[in-house]
């Protein structure tokens, strides 16, 4: 595991190799299997409907019926990982002591799959990229600064959450899904 902070084009933070890889495996077997539940969501119908991704909420998935989520058991690692102690290097990670509630995401991508211009309606942004198999493209992409991240397979992403991103089109041969992002959203009361 290794953490960078950045200052430009905004504060942010990269931990690469996030998970150990048998945590990983595991991760991808839980996800890979998930059935989610009808979502009557507008935003989420139109990710399956036009942008050929699926978006779920994992938290609803399992906490609401106490069932345990590995994948959600291993993503709180971002808690034991005191990185309120960096403040110094991203001010933003300072808020990570005085949250009061998360909510954590799946999205699953396949060819021709893209995420839309958007922000998160919560503090900080913990994003991470799962890559299945091979694909082109399917980068995230913060347009107002024409910046890419450097964070690949595994690399755990930290962002302020009003900072607009987009995941670009997914080009692949395969057509089951390639890509997975994890994304939490940590918010305060």
């Amino acid at each position: 595991m290794n953490i960078q902070h950045f200052k430009f084009p905004f504060y942010h933070t990269i931990i690469s190799d996030f998970f150990e890889e048998d945590e990983i495996e595991k991760i991808i077997l839980e996800i890979s299997s998930i059935e989610p539940l009808p979502d009557h969501d507008i935003h989420h119908e139109y990710l399956n409907s036009v942008c050929n991704s699926k978006a779920f909420n994992l938290d609803k998935i399992f906490n609401d019926f106490g069932q345990k989520s590995l994948t959600l058991e291993i993503l709180n690692k971002v808690e034991s990982l005191k990185l309120y102690e960096y403040k110094r290097e991203n001010p933003f990670l300072g808020y990570l002591q005085d949250v009061s509630y998360s909510s954590t995401y799946l999205t699953q991508y396949k060819n021709n799959s893209y995420y839309p211009p958007h922000t998160d309606q919560a503090i900080i942004t913990c994003l991470v990229p799962i890559h299945i198999k091979n694909f082109k493209g399917g980068r995230l992409f913060f347009p107002h600064y024409q910046y890419y991240p450097n964070i690949h397979h595994n690399s755990l992403l930290i962002f302020p959450s009003y900072e607009t991103h987009q995941l670009k089109q997914i080009k692949s041969e395969y057509e089951e899904y390639v890509r997975y992002s994890i994304n939490r959203r940590y918010y305060i009361k």
